[in-house]
């Protein structure tokens, strides 16, 4: 585990007043920045270390390049270091497409963290999305902090929940149109028929 001094803050309270006392949200925003960044890094290398190893052979493959990620979380924008593994010389016969690997471009499979979507689509829905946006700006060292990316993720919520609204009913459906047939055959099986025609619904009948 990395131990690492994310920010140091020094405030005398020899004169001090009350409004001295504790964090600021200014110092509370940057030590959650600083916290953030140290996490977020430490996490996408052990992650990268941990798939560099061949599953087969157990080597360590060899690295092609490195490059970097952008990452938006709920407290700033994070670049990571996201290298590129050949193909381990234990399988010669693997396909062209994976002759390179990179474990963290897979890992990061949008460009915000699923907690910033969450936040943006939640204060999007209760209030407006220049509100939220500033919002946003000001208890926490967000990004993006614009109301585009707040309304974007919004949107993109409510279209999940449709989509999920939508899977759910045709499930209840679906389950429910054995139910429907059989009692649909039991009503046509009691119905009177006509004793000419043998049919059930038959204008001979009275």
């Amino acid at each position: 585990m990395e131990v690492a001094e994310p920010v140091t803050i020094e405030r005398s309270m020899v004169e001090g007043a009350l409004a001295d006392l504790g964090l600021a949200l200014t110092e509370a925003k940057a030590v959650l920045a600083k916290l953030q960044e140290i996490m977020v890094q430490s996490q996408t290398a052990e992650y990268a270390a941990c798939h560099r190893v061949c599953p087969h052979c157990r080597v360590p493959q060899p690295v092609k390049d490195r490059r970097t990620r952008r990452l938006q979380t709920l407290f700033g924008t994070e670049e990571v270091e996201a290298p590129r593994f050949r193909v381990c010389q234990c399988r010669p016969l693997a396909p062209v497409v994976a002759a390179v690997s990179s474990p963290v471009c897979r890992l990061l499979t949008a460009r915000g963290t699923p907690e910033l979507e969450r936040v943006q689509a939640e204060l999007g829905a209760r209030t407006s999305f220049q509100k939220a946006a500033r919002i946003l700006k000001t208890l926490a060292p967000a990004s993006p902090g614009n109301h585009e990316s707040v309304r974007t993720r919004t949107h993109a919520a409510a279209l999940r929940l449709e989509a999920a609204d939508r899977q759910a009913m045709a499930a209840v459906v679906a389950s429910d149109t054995p139910r429907r047939r059989r009692a649909g055959r039991l009503s046509c099986s009691t119905a009177p028929m006509c004793a000419r025609c043998r049919v059930t619904k038959c204008g001979n009948l009275r």
